[in-house]
């Protein structure tokens, strides 16, 4: 709820309080409650966003990012990038080789900010009840990871 704009974005309405539920609760098929991780991002007491990984998706080499989203007043402060950094070590201790994601084409800034990360298209597909296509981004894991210094531009 402290994230508006992410709704508007992807799904053209306000956000909803059941939509943290379908974070908690929605696993990818094949997938149990053992690898998945909804991680809450904290400074202190205060709640900064949540994060969505999934290890082994949608293979074993693979770790899936559903969701990173910080709370508006959070935004483009530098945390994004080293959340990126943790995750990219959490995903290098599984023994993943890549990360997967997906972005609404309708969210200019994500896109922008994964394709900042490294991140490529290598698919599309349709999910019902978002504005726009999904672009499946991927990238190959590193640790110790640093922000690219050339990104590849988002076409």
């Amino acid at each position: 709820m402290a994230a508006p704009a992410y709704s508007w974005l992807t799904e053209g309405k306000a956000p909803d309080p059941s939509d943290a539920l379908e974070i908690l609760n929605v696993c990818p098929p094949g997938i149990g409650e053992d690898d998945k991780f909804v991680l809450a991002v904290l400074e202190g007491e205060a709640l900064l966003g949540c994060i969505d990984l999934v290890r082994g998706y949608p293979d074993e080499q693979t770790a899936y990012l559903g969701l990173l989203l910080l709370k508006e007043c959070w935004q483009g402060q530098g945390i994004g990038n080293k959340l990126v950094a943790r995750l990219m070590e959490m995903a290098a201790g599984w023994g993943c080789t890549a990360m997967r994601l997906g972005v609404i084409e309708t969210n200019r800034p994500a896109l922008h900010f994964w394709v900042r990360h490294g991140f490529q298209l290598v698919g599309s597909k349709r999910i019902a009840g978002f504005s726009g296509n999904t672009l499946v981004m991927s990238r190959a894991v590193s640790y110790p990871y640093t922000l690219p210094l050339r990104p590849a531009i988002a076409r």
